[in-house]
């Protein structure tokens, strides 16, 4: 969903265009409703410092994973594309990563010096180790062609000095050790929600907007806003935004996946607009507003 943008300046750093396509909710996370209001400096420098790990957060990945069932293929690869995965491998923990639709192991060197390998390299790595022990080519090509055959959790020598074990990897998990999202996505996000409601009224020489604008550009000053962390009962496929009014000062609430729920306070900053919601149904892909 595309909302119409009738400014001719960034609402970030008020600079004139050209503007690009910004997604008010990250498209990582799965949001859809876009506008052109941000430049494009603007839109890069978020979109690589503080918007870059949003997907990562340890919350959104349980969400994701308690409604993969339910999310369309192409949202639930989009968010996962390149998230890390853990899993068990016999005695050692081993890493993998989500790539086009697909889990990818991935290679290192166990403490003791074994190579830990997925099992669909582990016939390439052994004929290139058997050919710095000076095996032959063909040799060595028999000896890998084994693999497939070994038992779990065995020690099997393959070719002299080289030895391999089979072992059993367990279900992956995704990997929940990433830092929650950047409160600057929250507010970012809250911001832009504001900008759509008032229009080109965002632009306007108000110290708490300029706080705002100064603190998303990297100024450090959290003191004009304030984000406040919650959960709802359940998850359920959707994304929605709310302004709620000015109580004493304005406040929009960001749901993410259903459950995860952040209010932002702009602590110094009271909105003459009417209270509304914005929803996005990540099943369907359609989307409402509704002003109270």
């Amino acid at each position: 969903m595309k909302a119409p943008w009738f400014g001719n300046q960034c609402i970030a750093c008020l600079e004139d265009g050209p503007f690009t396509e910004e997604h008010v909710i990250p498209r990582s996370l799965g949001g859809d409703l876009t506008c052109e209001f941000l430049c494009k400096p603007c839109n890069d420098a978020f979109g690589s410092t503080f918007e870059a790990g949003a997907k990562t957060d340890p919350a959104v990945r349980l969400a994701v994973a308690n409604l993969g069932n339910v999310l369309p293929s192409s949202v639930f690869q989009r968010i996962e594309e390149g998230q890390d995965y853990t899993s068990q491998s016999g005695p050692v923990p081993v890493r993998a990563t989500y790539r086009a639709g697909e889990l990818m192991p991935k290679t290192f060197r166990h403490t003791d010096g074994s190579l830990m390998v997925p099992t669909k390299d582990a016939a390439a790595h052994i004929e290139r180790m058997a050919a710095k022990h000076g095996h032959a080519g063909e040799f060595a090509r028999v000896a890998a062609s084994r693999l497939n055959s070994l038992p779990e959790q065995t020690k099997v020598e393959l070719l002299p000095g080289i030895s391999v074990i089979n072992w059993p990897t367990d279900q992956a998990r995704p990997d929940l050790g990433a830092h929650p999202v950047n409160e600057l996505v929250l507010v970012k996000t809250a911001f832009e929600f504001l900008a759509l409601l008032l229009g080109t009224a965002i632009y306007e020489s108000v110290a708490a907007l300029g706080q705002i604008r100064d603190a998303l550009k990297g100024s450090g000053d959290a003191s004009g806003y304030r984000v406040e962390r919650f959960l709802s009962p359940t998850y359920a496929p959707f994304h929605g935004l709310c302004f709620e009014g000015n109580d004493p000062h304005a406040k929009v609430q960001i749901r993410l996946f259903g459950k995860l729920a952040f209010r932002v306070h702009f602590l110094h900053l009271a909105v003459d607009a009417p209270k509304a919601v914005y929803t996005h149904s990540l099943t369907t892909g359609e989307h409402s507003f509704l002003q109270i």
